[in-house]
């Protein structure tokens, strides 16, 4: 395949950035006029909603993505009834809203764009976001009109928005989102005056995030309005104003691609541990050469240098700067070999330790480092995974050199009898 085609595919059905997914209690109010209450309404509903964002060819660029969001309350009487079911798409959109007079709307030939410009700046992840739709052919119904015939329209629209996800508190943080949109859409019929209605819908969101490697959940609420109305159309009609307000609760999971972000506090090292973990490398390395010595009968200092510089890089340079290293999931790579850590003397209760394996294409480790890992757990999980061995992981039938995240842990002894 050439790297045009290549580039088009990634282009049009890329790799997703994140995923996310929510549930939870909502409340909602529908008004003919102005819509402003004076409190939020209580929970009546249930609210399922999905979001996935997309990355394209830059690093620092995201663009497209999909919506999906399920709404559905009780009504007076005890029934169960529809509010909102909504997806949209580069593709295509689909969007059932009794609530707003839309029976049905089907929108094809393009869909919704999102380009967003992301930024990490350590603690916190910044997206800023330019929703842009189309609609070449579309066809809907509205229950605000005498006639609910299926008619065939073409829309478009545009807005604007913002999210941040920081770190306040060791692995928790806050996420705020806002975003506002507005929308024209030109409805028409062979041998009838065109209807047009406009739409602006204005979302915010606020969470409390637990963040935990490339996952955070999110805990908060969120508030929706949406005003529509119409033009004078050519019969004379004056506009009809439909208010929607909307407020809930939400608990929602997402699955980034890369951390979310990155807790520079975390990342700083004190001399002591870092020396620490040198030693152990040396410690393992003077164990391989010593295997070297007994198979050969004598020793191999142009291996040992090779190793020891390894090291050396691995302290001194940056997190694979040149890229070799393919990122993948841990789930992906098969133990050839593998050591259990030593339960470490004096700790007096379980433990976690998260490292980062650098893997050569054989398979075997060329750098480790820590990414969540302090005493007393460092040494025996550094021991432990210089002596792992995995099968290779190939890409194109050949073996290629990978890193990952990995975390050990570290269960306190049952008590001897």
């Amino acid at each position: 395949m050439s790297g045009a085609s290549t580039a088009a595919l990634l282009a049009m059905f890329p790799s997703p950035d994140h995923n996310e997914l929510g549930v939870g209690l909502y409340g909602h109010d529908v008004a003919q006029e102005s819509l402003l209450p004076e409190a939020l309404p209580g929970a009546e509903g249930l609210e399922i909603m999905g979001r996935r964002v997309f990355d394209t060819l830059a690093n620092d660029i995201t663009g497209t993505g999909e919506n999906f969001r399920l709404r559905m309350y009780r009504d007076a009487d005890g029934l169960i009834q529809l509010d909102t079911l909504t997806y949209d798409s580069l593709l295509f959109s689909v969007r059932v809203r009794p609530e707003l007079g839309d029976s049905l709307d089907i929108g094809a030939l393009f869909g919704t764009w999102e380009e967003v410009w992301a930024w990490d700046t350590g603690r916190a992840q910044w997206r800023f976001f330019t929703p842009l739709t189309l609609t070449g052919l579309g066809f809907s119904n509205t229950d605000q009109d005498d006639d609910t015939r299926l008619k065939h329209y073409v829309s478009a629209g545009a807005g604007a928005g913002g999210e941040v996800h920081a770190r306040a508190v060791g692995p928790f943080g806050i996420q705020l989102r806002a975003e506002g949109k507005a929308r024209t859409t030109n409805r028409h019929r062979g041998g009838e005056a065109n209807e047009v209605r406009h739409e602006t819908r204005a979302y915010g969101e606020v969470g409390v995030s637990y963040i935990k490697d490339s996952q955070a959940w999110v805990v908060g609420s969120w508030v929706e309005q949406i005003t529509q109305w119409d033009t004078r159309d050519a019969d004379g009609r004056d506009g009809v104003d439909r208010q929607y307000f909307a407020a809930g609760m939400r608990l929602s999971a997402r699955f980034y691609k890369g951390s979310p972000v990155t807790d520079l506090e975390e990342e700083m090292v004190d001399l002591d541990m870092l020396l620490d973990a040198l030693r152990t490398r040396e410690e393992v390395l003077a164990e391989r050469s010593e295997a070297i010595d007994r198979e050969t009968g004598a020793e191999d200092s142009d291996v040992m240098e090779e190793l020891e510089a390894m090291v050396a890089a691995g302290v001194l340079e940056e997190e694979d700067p040149k890229g070799l290293f393919t990122l993948i999931h841990w789930s992906e790579l098969n133990f050839a070999e593998r050591v259990d850590p030593d339960y470490p003397e004096g700790a007096l209760e379980a433990g976690t330790c998260t490292v980062r394996l650098f893997v050569d294409a054989d398979g075997a480790p060329s750098d480790v480092r820590a990414e969540s890992c302090t005493e007393p757990w460092l040494r025996p999980a550094m021991q432990a995974v210089w002596q792992w061995k995995f099968e290779p992981i190939l890409e194109d039938g050949e073996a290629i050199p990978v890193q990952f995240l990995y975390t050990l842990d570290f269960e306190l002894p049952e008590p001897s009898p």
